[in-house]
Formats: structure tokens, C-alpha cells, sequence
């Protein structure tokens, strides 16, 4: 199994409170919620990532096209996405060094302004073709900066779009909020987001999870 570190101290301080470490979740649960981002149908052969102790683990290799993880922009978030190959070369070694920084309590814009030193510098790159990342979960549960709280996000895909606007599309005022397709995460790793109708199979996360992971976001 491969390993990446992530030191997680176990007391954080995130905006201005003190909170426990985090929880975490079982092998099989993690397992099951990372995959949850991907159609049913698309799952075997996956590689999966699960975040233990020491760091983030590869607990599976798999021979399939994609990666599945659980990023943490927060103590108590969940945010299940699989990347094809160029987002899983690119993409998960900066989503590991942020979920790093956000379990460690660093604030939002510190932790941007990190990754954009980082691009800068040319330690994270943008995909060089286009490709997709998966995040049909239902339980794509995101701490949101503005209402400064663990909010459930609608069941989505994000096209890689680097360096791609929301003036460069036209997209409407607010339409995050909305619900509306848009660039999110402006730079290098940015996506153009389309919403789905509705979200995958979850019935592997509520075995594999029963007392784990609620089917409502935390307060």
C-alpha cells in the first residue's frame, strides 16, 4: 500500500473555535463513500484512497480509469470525488496537501494562497487535456465559507476547466447558489460544474457507514 503523510494534531483551532480531532471513519466506510462519487456501474477497478492516522492510504490499486477519495475542506466535511488518470497524476497530490492544511486549522485563504504559490512555482500543474471528476455522491457535504457551515451540495460533475472564468462563459450572477453551472475554484485546477438529477447509488454507504455517517450534513 502507498502512503502519503498527513499529520493531524489532535486539537485544531478552525474559525476561532477549538474542536476535537477528527473522527475517523472505518476502512470499509471510507471505501464506500469515496466510490459513492461514481456511478454504480463505473466502480469496480476503482483505486481508493482512505484517510487514516498516519495519512492518506491507497487501500486499493485498481486497473480502471479512475481514483476515488474523500477530501476534508473542514473538521467535519465529506467531500467523495474520483478523477480519471490526469486528475488522479494532477489533482489528488494538491487535494491531499489541502485537506492536510484544513485538518490542521489553517484558514481558507491561507490555504489558497498556498496552492497558488505552489502553481505558481510549478509544483502543482493544471491537466493538460480535458477530463472529468466525478461527485455524485450524496454526501457531498462542503464547509462554505459565506454561510460559515457544513452545507450538502447537489450531486455534480466537474469538467476540467484551467484558468477558465465565469466571465469567460457568461454565467449568471449567483449561479453557485443557484444551482446553476459554473467555474468553480478559479485557476489551474478550476471545473466547470454541471449539476445531475440526482445522485448515485448510496445503499454501499449506508451498510458500510451505519452510525458513521449521517444522511444529513453536520451542524
Amino acid at each position: 500500500m502507498s502512503k502519503i503523510s498527513i499529520m493531524v494534531a489532535a486539537s485544531i483551532t478552525l474559525a476561532g473555535h477549538s474542536v476535537s480531532a477528527i473522527d475517523y471513519l472505518t476502512p470499509s466506510c471510507e471505501e464506500a463513500l469515496a466510490l459513492s462519487a461514481l456511478p454504480v456501474q463505473m466502480r469496480a477497478g476503482s483505486s481508493v484512497f482512505v484517510l487514516k492516522p498516519e495519512g492518506f492510504v491507497k487501500t486499493t490499486e485498481g486497473t480502471g480509469p479512475f481514483t476515488c477519495i474523500v477530501e476534508r475542506n473542514h473538521i467535519k466535511s465529506l467531500i467523495p470525488q474520483c478523477l480519471d488518470q490526469k486528475g488522479a497524476e494532477v489533482v489528488i497530490p494538491a487535494i491531499i496537501h489541502k485537506t492536510t492544511m484544513a485538518l490542521s486549522g489553517v484558514p481558507a485563504a491561507q490555504i489558497r494562497a498556498d496552492f497558488d504559490a505552489r502553481a505558481e512555482s510549478g509544483e502543482f500543474k493544471a491537466p493538460d487535456h480535458i477530463g472529468v471528476n466525478y461527485m455524485m455522491s450524496h454526501y457531498n457535504y462542503i464547509y462554505l465559507q459565506g454561510p460559515g457551515r457544513v452545507m450538502r451540495i447537489p450531486p455534480h460533475l466537474m469538467h476540467y476547466a484551467p484558468n477558465v472564468t465565469d466571465e469567460d462563459i457568461g454565467v449568471a450572477e449567483d449561479a453557485q447558489l443557484k444551482g446553476m453551472p459554473h467555474i468553480n475554484d478559479q485557476g489551474i485546477h478550476g471545473y466547470y460544474i454541471s449539476f445531475v438529477e440526482g445522485p448515485s447509488d448510496f445503499k454501499a454507504v449506508q451498510r458500510a457507514c451505519a452510525g458513521q455517517v449521517s444522511d444529513f450534513p453536520p451542524s
